[in-house]
Order: structure tokens, then C-alpha cells, then sequence
């Protein structure tokens, strides 16, 4: 019965998080957004600039991460 009670707790948290989350969304706050850096200078776009925020990625360290994931 205990567990229930915890459960019932943590789920009821997690979904004012949510919605907290969502009302910020509505009330046009700028969304969550990813970081440059790390995964994302080995995903560039076709013009070699960092998906995120735009700036050129240095072709050098790029290639090197892309050697250490594969």
C-alpha cells in the first residue's frame, strides 16, 4: 500500500512539472534548446556550421570526434 502511495506522489509531481513545463511554452518562453559542442560539431550541416547556433565548426577537431565514435 505504501508503494501505491509513492507512486501516486511521484506521478502527480512529474505531471505539474509537465504542465508547468507546457504553460511556459504557451506563454511564449523560449523552448528548450540543445548545446553546441560534443555530438553536434560531428553533426554539422551541409555548410559546415553547428546545427544550433550557426558558426562555422572547425573541420580539424570535427573529424577527430568522428574518428572516436565510430
Amino acid at each position: 500500500m505504501e508503494y501505491l502511495k509513492l507512486l501516486l506522489v511521484v506521478f502527480a509531481g512529474l505531471s505539474i512539472f509537465v504542465l508547468l513545463m507546457a504553460v511556459g511554452v504557451m506563454r511564449g518562453r523560449k523552448p528548450i534548446a540543445g548545446s553546441c559542442g560534443g555530438l553536434n560539431s560531428a553533426m554539422k550541416s551541409e555548410d559546415g556550421k553547428c546545427l544550433t547556433c550557426g558558426t562555422k565548426i572547425d573541420k580539424k577537431s570535427s573529424d577527430e570526434l568522428r574518428k572516436r565514435l565510430k
